[in-house]
């Protein structure tokens, strides 16, 4: 069970801190949950029962774990699916998943098919661009909030740390 002030990734939500838990009468029935705000998104409030959302909740990584994320970007196999129904069922699946070294593998290969669709003046596909935006937003919140960075400066902050291991 989680606890009061546990920072977490809740779903698709992103980065989270338990707040409270309490019991509430919803519809009629009586429950615990989970009070839950968005890190980055103070006017949001999700109430997750307690015993049915655990699985919806992971904690928060640690910097060593970021960093070791971020040194294994330049590794990571490609994702891509030529088929796009195939392609976007999949890139679904591992978003709602979670597992952050996925999610990393997974806007690597939509920014490289990005730059390579950018070159013959194309653009991404909208699903793929819906999925990069999703697996950007859940790993660049965590991201900075483990760093204690703003998230604007995520982005620079992962393309100085690769420069930093090609050396």
């Amino acid at each position: 069970m989680f606890k009061i002030t546990d920072n977490i990734i809740y779903g698709t939500t992103g980065a989270c801190v338990i707040d409270d838990i309490k019991t509430e009468n919803f519809k009629g029935v009586s429950m615990q949950y989970y009070v839950i705000r968005p890190i980055y998104d103070k006017h949001s409030v999700i109430f997750a029962p307690v015993g049915k959302s655990e699985n919806k909740m992971r904690k928060i990584l640690s910097a060593e774990q970021v960093y070791e994320l971020i040194n294994s970007i330049e590794s990571t196999d490609s994702l891509w699916i030529e088929n796009e129904a195939e392609r976007k069922e999949k890139f679904s699946e591992l978003i709602k998943k979670g597992d952050r070294a996925e999610l990393v593998a997974l806007v690597r290969t939509l920014y490289l098919k990005r730059e390579e669709q950018q070159k013959s003046g194309k653009k991404l596909h909208i699903a793929d661009q819906k999925a990069m935006d999703s697996a950007e937003k859940l790993l660049y919140e965590e991201f900075a909030f483990v760093l204690d960075i703003e998230l604007d400066q995520v982005v620079p902050f992962i393309t100085k740390q690769i420069q930093i291991n090609k050396k």
